[in-house]
């Protein structure tokens, strides 16, 4: 928890000179420090050697896990002390490539603890966690604000008061995104969070434990990991957990939130997903598996309508209805704008419709909501979009204006040495409509499409009706990250979808 920064200063070098590094970095063991921790024993660019040492005193063992390499820990004694020494030598070059899971999900590490099992690890940060964030006796402040808040929202039921305090927490407190265990596990008090308006994911988690406590609310923290790296339940070290998030217990069930978010969704905390997790309890606790959310819990739903002129301009209206990580994405880039500002952005995004595209009208619904969804309307006008080419004319359907509603998968490698990163579970839902000036005639629309891979499942159907087309489609991603195996039905059904006859319609001269 003593963190400090020390900068170096090189001389200057001529071309050819070898600088060697060298550097130390030594823990100090705390009742607030991880009891643990993880190493990574590659990294992308290459380097000639890495060695990582482990020295505790004769009594202490510490459990190790080594993960994706053969390496093994070499173990000296000397004195009172013993020391596991692993050592990488001739390291190849590696590469990353896009959209792949974090480097600990895919680079050789070490996992390490010293405790004997998971009880014993959490049981002196979860004592101080809820002597300092939920006392037997609250601070007058955080009961008299819960109260206060509680009937400003009019709420009778659990959830109405759950919903209330949330909102404060996450929108009211600024967020402070710092590694959990970089400063330790131990919060500020609640009351001392509130005074100071600011908070990192043991504070705000805390400040929103204790309004929930002084409404008899229960809830706990849980310790996760992100970037969809597997949690090793032979280590016992909090080390292997990089956030803290929530649940609140509202009818018998367990709510998961998110208070550090400053855009969170009530309901949703997307990390930890299909992984094992850690709750926080004073008598100590277990690993538990938390499944992953539904496709449904984050949808972006574009409705677009396209009017072709007879000279070969396009009016395109769209509408977006995005919930879920969709609305949070739309809140964090759309919040901030304000004005002239605001108006750039929506010129800027018309043009991902088509060249040239212009700006119209714009409105946005609520941003700041902590749940249903969040609404757009962009319309935009593309000139000479689809002009005559003889006795037809080619029209390829727009993309979306704004890109955050788009959240698919990157295909664009052709194999995989690591996994994909897919992100949470979402679903895409596009309902077009389309009106043929007069004067022509629909001669083809992409054919009826249904298909899928593991993790991802699409249909897609477009019918012609005298000078209107009509098309519906939905994407489903049901995973988190897909295996490196697995990925190329992936990218060949991707392909499939992604083709160039799915995005055309052909008009010809009645």
């Amino acid at each position: 928890s003593d963190v400090r920064e020390r900068v170096i200063s090189f001389p200057a070098v001529g071309k050819g000179t070898v600088v060697e590094l060298k550097w130390t970095r030594v823990t100090k063991l705390t009742p607030d420090s991880a009891q643990g921790g993880e190493r990574l024993l590659a990294q992308w660019n290459p380097v000639t050697e890495r060695i990582v040492t482990i020295t505790t005193p004769i009594g202490v063992t510490p459990q190790l896990a080594l993960e994706r390499t053969d390496l093994k820990a070499v173990e000296t004694k000397q004195g009172g002390t013993h020391t596991f020494t692993i050592t990488a030598s001739k390291l190849p070059d590696q590469h990353e490539e896009a959209a792949q899971l974090a480097d600990s999900a895919v680079l050789p590490r070490v996992v390490f603890g010293f405790q004997p099992d998971w009880n014993k690890a959490l049981a002196p940060v979860a004592d101080r966690f809820f002597t300092l964030a939920v006392p037997d006796k609250l601070p007058p402040s955080i009961v008299e604000k819960a109260h206060a808040l509680v009937a400003a929202a009019k709420a009778t039921t659990d959830e109405e008061k759950a919903r209330a305090l949330f909102q404060f927490v996450s929108r009211d407190i600024r967020g402070i995104e710092i590694p959990l265990g970089l400063a330790g596990y131990e919060p500020h008090a609640p009351d001392v969070v509130l005074a100071n308006g600011y908070g990192d994911d043991r504070d705000k988690v805390g400040l929103l434990l204790a309004l929930a406590a002084a409404e008899k609310i229960g809830g706990r923290p849980v310790l996760v990991r992100t970037g969809h790296v597997p949690v090793n339940p032979a280590v016992p070290t909090l080390a292997q957990f990089d956030k803290m998030i929530a649940t609140l217990s509202i009818g018998g069930k367990d709510v998961w939130l998110h208070p550090t978010g400053e855009h969170a969704r009530y309901g949703l905390a997307y990390a930890g997903q299909d992984n094992l997790v850690l709750p926080v309890a004073r008598k100590g606790a277990e690993l538990g598996r938390r499944p992953l959310l539904e496709p449904s819990t984050s949808v972006s739903k574009i409705t677009a309508t396209y009017k072709l002129a007879a000279n070969g301009d396009l009016d395109a209206a769209f509408s977006y209805d995005l919930t879920g990580a969709f609305a949070e994405t739309a809140s964090e880039q759309l919040r901030p704008l304000k004005g002239e500002n605001l108006t750039r952005y929506f010129q800027n995004a018309a043009g991902n419709a088509g060249a040239g595209g212009v700006d119209k009208r714009h409105t946005l619904g609520v941003l700041d909501a902590i749940d249903g969804p969040v609404k757009v309307d962009h319309d935009v006008r593309i000139p000479a979009y689809a002009v005559n080419q003889g006795t037809f004319r080619v029209l390829e359907l727009p993309s979306p204006t704004l890109h955050l509603s788009q959240a698919l998968p990157t295909v664009g490698l052709s194999t995989r040495k690591y996994p994909l990163y897919l992100g949470t579970p979402k679903t895409h839902v596009a309902d077009v409509s389309i009106e043929v000036p007069a004067g022509w005639k629909v001669a083809y629309v992409p054919e009826k499409l249904e298909g899928g891979a593991d993790g991802i499942t699409y249909r897609e159907e477009c019918q012609a009706i005298g000078q209107r087309v009509t098309c519906h489609a939905e994407l489903a991603v049901s995973k988190v990250s897909l295996p490196a195996d697995k990925y190329i039905p992936f990218h060949e059904a991707m392909a499939k979808r992604g083709a160039y006859e799915r995005r055309v319609v052909l008009l010809t001269k009645s």
